[in-house]
């Protein structure tokens, strides 16, 4: 909160409270915006440069969502790759498979992803 308080006149809405994990902070941020895109950055990653957005916005136009590759670098040393994850084409039904693109890397139109489903925090994905 220190952060976002050193930023809060720039900040629309903050909310700061107890939550059920990353999934449930992530479905009350989904709720919360009022944009038409969804795009989920966590607090320790960042986009390659500055064009992302735009790139992102610009595909949208003909689509409903899109990802991309994911770089995995060491924290302090972002020219460090540590794992890469290589996108691929979507096949259609792949999400009520279980599949998902790294967070960093999905965006949605918010129409689309209130239709269909928010994140299902009670599922485990890990041990």
């Amino acid at each position: 909160m220190e952060i976002v308080n050193r930023y809060k006149s720039d900040i629309e809405y903050i909310l700061s409270e107890p939550d059920n994990g990353i999934y449930d902070a992530m479905n009350k941020g989904i709720k919360a915006s009022k944009g038409d895109v969804i795009g989920i950055l966590n607090s320790d990653d960042v986009y390659e440069n500055s064009s992302v957005i735009s790139n992102m916005i610009k595909t949208l136009k003909d689509s409903d969502g899109v990802y991309a590759d994911l770089v995995y670098v060491q924290q302090n040393n972002l020219n460090h790759i540590k794992r890469y994850w290589k996108s691929g084409k979507y096949k259609f039904g792949s999400f009520l498979h279980g599949w998902m693109p790294p967070h960093p890397t999905f965006f949605v139109k918010k129409n689309m992803l209130s239709k269909i489903w928010f994140v299902q925090y009670e599922f485990k994905i890990c041990c």
